[in-house]
């Protein structure tokens, strides 16, 4: 295991059900136009750092473990009557718990979309083979990854590299400022659920510039993938808010193009 699987897991936890949807970037990017594109290198920029950054401090001060971090992160004084440590550990449960619910949502609607299977029983079965998943070895999460992520790629390469011939214009359909707050909350999110799976890749980092390699060439597939489910977007010429999983629809167009 090397600097690529360590990418492509990272990428694995990035991409969820959101990501390859492309409600995400339609949500969070989509619809401000060009300002968008520009939110979503400001995202990727923001991810690469806090992936560097993170991957230095548990290299560095050695952490094994969650709470470890959180320790060396969080600077409290003594006298201090709030423990700020505890109150980041519940939030950012919270939070992953609530990712792992909309994770659960995003498939059910993918197979309810395009198999007609009820949201519930597709839910419960994905629930199970996570938790079967996570208590497996990092060994075994770290090749699992690195196999559905390149099929991931592949795939969109070949849809992005179709659609450049039918794109239309990116128009911002959205008349508000808020883009750049989008885009900060955006990269926010993804490193809460993020951050904490960075710890297991302690043992793959064997120099220093190890952290610098995984965190850039994480972000240039990120903005790779990014910009392809953009122009996945601009082939759909019906209204995009009706559509739950945007990008799977405007595949499944493109595809019967190939």
């Amino acid at each position: 295991m090397g600097i690529l699987s360590c990418v492509f897991v990272i990428i694995g936890i990035i991409i969820g059900a959101g990501f390859a949807s492309g409600k995400e970037i339609y949500t969070f990017f989509f619809i401000y136009g060009t300002n968008g594109l520009i939110g979503i290198v400001i995202s990727v920029v923001i991810i690469v750092y806090i992936i560097y950054k993170t991957l230095k401090i548990i290299k560095k001060y050695d952490i094994n473990t969650y709470n470890e971090l959180l320790e060396k992160s969080v600077n409290q004084k003594n006298g201090k009557k709030i423990d700020i440590k505890t109150i980041l550990n519940v939030i950012i449960n919270v939070f992953l718990l609530l990712s792992f619910f909309v994770m659960c949502a995003g498939f059910s609607a993918y197979f309810k979309q395009e198999f007609g299977i009820n949201e519930i029983y597709s839910s419960i079965v994905i629930a199970i083979l996570t938790y079967i998943i996570l208590n497996k070895n990092m060994k075994g999460i770290f090749i699992l990854n690195k196999i559905l992520i390149h099929i991931i790629i592949m795939f969109l390469l070949i849809l992005g590299i179709k659609s450049f011939g039918t794109i239309g214009i990116i128009e911002k359909t959205e008349n508000t400022s808020i883009w750049f707050p989008k885009a900060i909350l955006y990269a926010s999110y993804n490193c809460i659920t993020l951050v904490s799976l960075l710890i297991p890749m302690k043992k793959y980092i064997k120099n220093a510039k190890d952290e610098l390699k995984i965190a850039i060439t994480t972000g240039i597939i990120i903005i790779i993938l990014a910009f392809i489910i953009v122009l996945l977007l601009l082939n759909i010429t019906t209204e995009i808010r009706d559509i739950d999983l945007p990008a799977v629809y405007a595949s499944r167009t493109i595809w019967n193009r190939l």
